[in-house]
């Protein structure tokens, strides 16, 4: 299983259609969201790293899920994330969790425009890439209009800084 936490993208409109367009495995895909309970009804919510770790934790041990993927990253950990501080508080708590449940974490950042480095496009703090095992880059080369993979980071392998283009066809 894999748990998906996107706060920007309904899962019924959105994400699960993009799934099943690729072929996966529905049966196979959870989405993370907190409910909260108020007077007036209920209210479903962003999950919030480091806060809601418990409830990962939760779903992990309900679905014996393998992945977690967080899509964006920016909405979905709290505090600031321009602040060294905040990212590394969320991600080092994440880290743990993903180690104690034997699962891998996968976080997508978006790129900012205008930075000439890799690492300086991924939008926050730069602990992000220091607190990153390994740091995938996806763009398209606007000449040819391929997609470009390039491992910009990798702490565990020799494939820092190959690439792979690719295009998409329908």
């Amino acid at each position: 299983s894999v748990l998906i936490v996107s706060p920007e993208d309904d899962p019924a409109a959105v994400t699960r259609p993009r799934l099943e367009a690729a072929g996966a495995d529905l049966l196979q895909a959870r989405f993370v969201s907190v409910t909260s309970h108020t007077q007036t009804g209920t209210i479903d919510g962003t999950v919030s790293l480091p806060g809601d770790l418990p409830l990962i934790e939760q779903a992990i041990a309900q679905t014996g899920a393998r992945l977690i993927i967080v899509d964006p990253i920016a909405s979905a950990l709290s505090g600031n994330l321009d602040r060294r501080e905040d990212v590394r508080a969320s991600f080092d708590r994440l880290a743990v969790l993903a180690q104690q449940r034997e699962v891998t974490s996968g976080l997508i950042a978006h790129n900012r425009k205008g930075m000439d480095r890799v690492r300086q496009r991924i939008s926050g703090s730069a602990a992000i890439t220091d607190a990153a095992r390994s740091v995938l880059v996806i763009a398209r080369d606007e000449e040819t209009g391929r997609v470009v993979l390039s491992v910009d980071k990798s702490s565990y392998s020799k494939a820092e800084g190959l690439s792979l283009a690719y295009e998409i066809c329908e």
